[in-house]
């Protein structure tokens, strides 16, 4: 089965069927699997869910990477690396990997650290943090 949406920029729609409303308007929902397939328009009023992009800073001179925990992102540790598009709300981990001859010295702007890995809840307050090993920084 496989889903779309006419208009992206008022819902996208996941391979799951799930609709995400992202501007005002109205669009057709249409789920094909085989030659049959079946439609539905969505009317969005109000105020759609924001999205933010999640970028990575690194400091200093040694290499890795970093790997959002959706599984879905991975970037070579540099500046303002991004690793994808989130909706406000949604708790990202983030975990950092030392290439061989590197170390992994910590992270800042997170809201919450264990180890390696970082998580952070993207939201409009955004997120400037000084850039230290492995920072994660929201833009906005």
């Amino acid at each position: 089965m496989t889903w779309r949406s006419s208009d992206p920029t008022v819902a996208t729609v996941d391979a799951t069927g799930l609709a995400t409303a992202r501007g005002a308007g109205s669009t057709t929902i249409t789920a094909t699997s085989g030659d049959r397939s079946g439609s539905t328009t969505l009317t969005v009023e109000g105020t759609p869910v924001r999205r933010f992009t999640l970028a990575v800073t690194r400091q200093g001179t040694g290499a890795g990477t970093v790997t959002s925990g959706d599984g879905g992102s991975t970037a070579a540790a540099g500046a303002g690396r991004v690793l994808g598009s989130y909706d406000s709300g949604t708790g990202v981990n983030l975990t950092a990997t030392a290439a061989p001859g590197s170390t992994f010295g910590g992270w800042s702007g997170c809201d919450t650290v264990s180890g390696t890995t970082c998580t952070v809840t993207m939201n409009a307050r955004g997120r400037s943090p000084p850039p230290l090993p492995g920072s994660a920084s929201p833009l906005r």
